[in-house]
């Protein structure tokens, strides 16, 4: 049982909709662990048709600039900062833009351009590259290192993870 707090002293607990840095550590482990995590990663036994692997076309390059500059348009309007194309800085600005709860839950594009930006400091610092790939879930961007097999999704596993993940309400 919890003691009540004396007059005029504040709550030990943090404060609502904060999940503090831990968040995204959470998310980029999930992203670094590829196959694991996302079905579409590894090529099913079962699979009807081969997955394909390939660069990005003009229209997924168009796609995720459209992206990049959303997601740097929201740093910007909420936190007032801008991203800085995939420095490692970066991970600070777009975890306090998660914590923010400025997305709404049915953004999917939102959610993504925050998931692409987390791949853009990805792939700056460890040497990855995107991708398309298509396979039976369809066609995503992915993350590839050289010609290895193993490939990371941020893109879908922000946008995924943030659906499912129990946000507080906005006062």
């Amino acid at each position: 049982m919890t003691q009540p707090l004396a007059p005029g002293s504040r709550s030990r607990s943090r404060r609502p909709g904060r999940r503090g840095p831990a968040l995204l550590a959470f998310l980029m482990s999930l992203c670094l662990l590829g196959g694991a995590l996302w079905p579409g990663a590894s090529q099913a036994q079962w699979s009807l048709r081969p997955r394909t692997v390939e660069p990005m076309s003009s229209a997924d390059e168009i796609k995720s600039r459209r992206q990049r500059a959303l997601a740097d348009e929201l740093a910007r309007r909420h936190l007032g900062t801008p991203l800085r194309g995939g420095e490692t800085r970066d991970l600070t600005t777009l975890q306090r833009l998660l914590d923010g709860n400025w997305i709404e839950r049915e953004d999917v594009f939102s959610q993504q351009a925050i998931g692409l930006a987390l791949g853009d400091v990805m792939a700056r610092n460890l040497d990855l590259h995107w991708v398309v790939v298509d396979d039976d879930y369809g066609r995503s961007r992915a993350l590839r290192w050289k010609d290895e097999q193993d490939l990371f999704f941020p893109v879908t596993m922000v946008s995924v993870s943030y659906t499912h993940l129990t946000l507080p309400t906005k006062a």
